[in-house]
């Protein structure tokens, strides 16, 4: 258990209400992530924040048993999606060295051609190395990033735990709701992550990227980022047509 005391504690012991009242380096724990004070001013604050390493130990016992058998290189049908696939090995083999070159590789393509199977074998692979993944979709990411601008805490504590991780995937990137707010929002939070490694899904092309986040958003995604066209083709159905083959022959007659 993390011996840290939470964020109610730490308040109640300095009489404050709000975590950016807190004297400077002052620590505590929220059960997910440690946060260290490192300003504190009237109608805001900064907060160092580090993956608890308890939290941690769950996180990747808890993610290597739910996939430990499902969306894995090993199931992955390599031959449909080859580029795809060696692009995401080499990914990983440079984050497993824990090399300084920053590194994002945007995965392209129609929906059910492999995408999230491949990121999420990113995942556990890394996982299993003891890399700290964070997986959001966009409009998970857009409801954090609006809610943090109208000042909930939580989501700002959310966000601080996406922005120190060691790898970000963005699913449905093309999801995005382009409102003002929320790009000007995603491109603070895309210079908070600079050159931090990234994997960002999208059904979209980069046209169609470029005329829902513009120029100046693009521009940051893409930088140094491998870019994979997904083949068009349907593994998710190719799949299950296998599955039903199957299921076919099993039935006895």
């Amino acid at each position: 258990m993390c011996n840290l005391p939470s964020l109610k504690d730490v308040l109640k012991e300095h009489n404050v209400k709000l975590p950016h009242h807190l004297p400077v380096g002052v620590v505590y724990c929220n059960g997910e992530w440690h946060f260290k004070i490192i300003k504190n001013v009237m109608g805001g604050g900064k907060w160092q924040v580090s993956p608890c390493p308890d939290r941690q130990q769950k996180y990747i016992e808890e993610q290597l048993s739910q996939f430990e058998r499902v969306q894995t290189f090993e199931t992955f049908e390599k031959k449909y999606q080859p580029e795809a696939f060696e692009a995401a090995k080499i990914f990983c083999e440079i984050l497993k060295n824990r090399t300084l070159t920053p590194v994002k590789l945007g995965l392209i393509g129609r929906a059910g051609s492999g995408k999230t199977h491949l990121a999420t074998a990113i995942k556990i692979e890394l996982i299993k190395h003891k890399v700290f993944v964070e997986y959001i979709t966009m409009p998970e990411l857009e409801n954090l990033l609006v809610e943090a601008y109208y000042g909930n805490l939580d989501a700002q504590a959310k966000l601080n735990g996406l922005i120190s991780a060691d790898l970000l995937i963005l699913d449905e990137l093309d999801k995005i709701n382009p409102t003002r707010i929320v790009l000007n929002q995603f491109h603070a939070f895309l210079d908070s992550r600079y050159r931090k490694p990234m994997v960002f899904i999208t059904n979209k092309s980069h046209n169609k990227l470029l005329e829902l986040l513009g120029e100046t958003i693009m521009s940051r995604l893409i930088e140094d980022a491998k870019i994979v066209q997904m083949k068009n083709f349907d593994y998710r159905q190719k799949r299950l047509l296998q599955d039903l083959t199957a299921a076919d022959e099993e039935v006895p007659f």
